[in-house]
């Protein structure tokens, strides 16, 4: 029998906890509402494992030709990039 690693059982039962969000959210007709809780309950959840110097933001990202993404939801970035504060 294989090992498993030590944290699995966590991780796993993580995923059962975010599906089953996600199953709930799918009652939901309004298409705000879906995609911002959607939004809302797996950002939540990176915040809570990824390590201290990653964060989540929304936004958009721009590479150094002047290409842009868009509006994306959800970003993951180190402590160290650059990024604009919002404005306007």
């Amino acid at each position: 029998m294989t090992e498993r690693p030590l944290l699995y059982s966590y991780f796993e039962d993580s995923v059962n906890v975010l599906m089953a969000n996600y199953k709930r959210s799918a009652n939901q007709n309004a298409d705000t509402n879906l995609g911002k809780n959607r939004e809302n309950f797996y950002n939540n959840f990176l915040k809570k494992v990824l390590p201290p110097r990653l964060s989540v933001r929304s936004g958009e990202v721009w590479d150094s030709k002047g290409n842009k993404t868009g509006q994306l939801d959800s970003i993951v970035i180190r402590d160290d990039c650059p990024s604009l504060d919002r404005f306007g």
